[in-house]
């Protein structure tokens, strides 16, 4: 507000001045201005939608994962990797020991794909 004045530091302190604390209402945590809030019923989501939308998103191909190459994607399908659950469910280390030309940094790359999809997905 003082921003828009043409002398913002000569109009402070009036400005200052005439600010109380009185004129807001303070309410503590038991005021029957509250009472509603113990009545407000929350509906349980159901579960059954959730995880059929999961186990969807799970059974795609790993050719939805944008952050992979095609050379990557190649070598998870060569190791018989199809999906983003089985890639999900695949460790770093059974990534290295399978897929050739693959070490700790490209199948930190590959999970984290997974993961980000999930995540994404997930969150909207």
């Amino acid at each position: 507000m003082l921003s828009l004045e043409s002398s913002p530091n000569s109009e402070s302190k009036t400005f200052y001045d005439s600010l109380s604390i009185k004129k807001y209402p303070e309410f503590g945590k038991n005021h029957v201005s509250y009472s509603d809030i113990l009545n407000i019923k929350f509906e349980e989501s159901d579960d059954r939608q959730f995880e059929e939308s999961l186990k969807s998103m799970l059974s795609k191909p790993i050719d939805v994962l944008g952050l992979l190459t095609d050379w990557q994607k190649g070598k998870l399908k060569g190791a018989g990797i199809h999906t983003i659950e089985e890639l999900h469910l695949k460790t770093e280390d059974q990534l290295i020991e399978n897929i050739y030309k693959v070490g700790p940094h490209r199948a930190r790359l590959m999970k984290n794909a997974a993961n980000a999809e999930l995540l994404e997905y997930l969150s909207g």
